[in-house]
């Protein structure tokens, strides 16, 4: 078993921790980054940190998934053993809802699917987390649920994704926004020293 002794404890303590978070894929249009963590101190170790998620690697295939199921039934089965492997797999079934959230965790080197198709790796979770029960306010990700629904709350954090997204997504967007801005600035000065002409005519 999994020892939790070196697992960072995200527990809050005065604000209930949310029981859902967004899937990777709305959490891009949030403006959330994905990042493998290189050097996990374990399977679960997960940050969140200035908009960037960091999860340890992850591999999925059928016996992974026999493997998680037996664990998560032991720790159901204990009351005395943490939920850790249950709030970690809660967490993967939240990002992952779609082909689409696959996709976007392999393309960052999170999760590597060893299973024949992209619908059964999204899947995965969902299915190992049916049977399971988690105490949202009390497991060790429950400051990080709060902290990334937070993030992706705020029209700020939203809006600033938005203008990467529509004007920075590629070199030629982002000539295009400069030329704009230039644009935009001529057309003020211009504007300025015509008004000024007009109250303030030469003598």
């Amino acid at each position: 078993m999994f020892s939790s002794s070196y697992l960072p404890r995200l527990k809050l303590t005065t604000r209930a921790a949310p029981k859902v978070i967004p899937c990777a894929s709305s959490l891009r249009e949030a403006g959330v980054k994905f990042k493998r963590k290189k050097k996990p101190d374990n399977m679960f170790h997960v940050t969140f940190e200035e908009g960037i998620l960091e999860l340890p690697s992850v591999l999925i295939d059928n016996s992974r998934k026999r493997l998680f199921l037996n664990l998560i039934a032991f720790e159901q089965s204990d009351r005395s053993t943490e939920k850790n492997l249950t709030s970690f797999a809660t967490l993967m079934d939240m990002l992952i809802n779609t082909p689409s959230d696959i996709e976007i965790l392999e393309e960052c080197d999170i999760l590597h699917n060893m299973l024949p198709s992209a619908e059964e790796a999204a899947s995965f979770f969902n299915q190992i987390c049916e049977c399971a029960t988690l105490d949202y306010d009390d497991h060790y990700l429950a400051g990080l649920f709060y902290r990334v629904r937070d993030y992706c709350d705020s029209t700020w954090h939203r809006n600033r994704a938005k203008l990467v997204r529509d004007y920075f997504h590629n070199p030629w967007a982002i000539l295009s926004f400069i030329a704009a801005i230039i644009l935009l600035i001529f057309s003020f000065i211009q504007s300025f020293f015509s008004v000024f002409a007009y109250f303030r005519p030469p003598h």
